[in-house]
Formats: structure tokens, C-alpha cells, sequence
């Protein structure tokens, strides 16, 4: 599916480039195979990935012809996250749908709780288009960095 701007993303394929490529921690993103390889993501596809997880969450109202620069850095950061993240972010959705509320192997243990499934520096640069429960838009002001 090719990226579309104001259907499957915010940001157009040339704006990632230019951001993720001075970026640090963006060399998963930059190594990339352009063309892909079948079951293996593509830039297009992670911000494609990104767009849907982030306008897919009842806790924002992002109309997808959105222009703010916050939510286009908000699907490039997302589409990071998910290229380092998604096996372990389905995981823990996938605990959490079946009600486990910890577990713990060897040194290692987790609780799940109600923790926001976006990161907080995602969270930061979307929150003039959070809801409430009821769905309505609460406008908070401009992001300050």
C-alpha cells in the first residue's frame, strides 16, 4: 500500500527522510530496504503502521488531514517505536486482553496496569488533540517542548 497523505499518513515520505535522517537513534529506520522485501517493513510501511496505531487510538481526535508539524513528528517518532517496539507492544497488548495482571520469570517481572500504550514523548506532542472519555476534544494549549 503506498503512503497517501490525508488517507494512511500525516507526513509525506520525503518530510520523514528529512527529520529521521538527523535524528539520533534513527539508523533502524534509515536502514531500511526502500523497495522491501516480502514480511519485511519499508519506511512506507512503518509510518503506514504509525498513522493507524496513533489515529486508531480513542484517546485522540486526529483528523487525517491534519497539517500540525507535532503530529507528523508524533507518526515519525510512532513509526520509530514501532520498528524497534511492536512485537513486545502486541505482547503486552495481548496480556493484558487476556487479564494478566503480572507476571515474573527468573530476575525478571512486570505489572500490567492502565499505563498509556504511547510513549510519553508521543503523548506530549499529541495532547491538544486528546479526549476525554466521552470522546470530546479538550484543546490544552501549545506544546513547550
Amino acid at each position: 500500500m503506498p503512503l497517501v497523505v490525508g488517507t494512511n499518513s500525516w507526513v509525506t515520505l520525503a518530510e520523514a527522510f528529512t527529520h529521521l535522517s538527523s535524528r539520533m537513534g534513527s539508523k533502524d529506520w534509515l536502514d531500511l530496504d526502500p523497495d522491501g522485501s516480502p514480511g519485511l517493513p519499508t519506511r512506507e510501511s512503518t509510518l503506514i503502521e504509525s498513522f493507524y496505531w496513533l489515529s486508531n487510538d480513542l484517546s485522540y481526535s486526529i483528523p487525517n488531514s491534519c497539517t500540525d508539524d507535532l503530529v507528523k513528528q508524533a507518526q515519525m517518532e510512532g513509526a520509530l517505536y514501532l520498528l524497534k517496539y511492536y512485537d513486545e507492544t502486541q505482547d503486552h497488548e495481548a496480556a493484558i486482553a487476556q487479564g494478566i495482571k503480572s507476571f515474573s520469570y527468573s530476575k525478571r517481572s512486570e505489572t500490567f496496569g492502565e499505563a498509556p500504550r504511547i510513549p510519553t514523548r508521543i503523548v506530549g506532542l499529541l495532547k491538544n488533540y486528546r479526549t476525554d472519555s466521552a470522546g470530546v476534544i479538550q484543546l490544552l494549549g501549545e506544546y513547550d517542548g
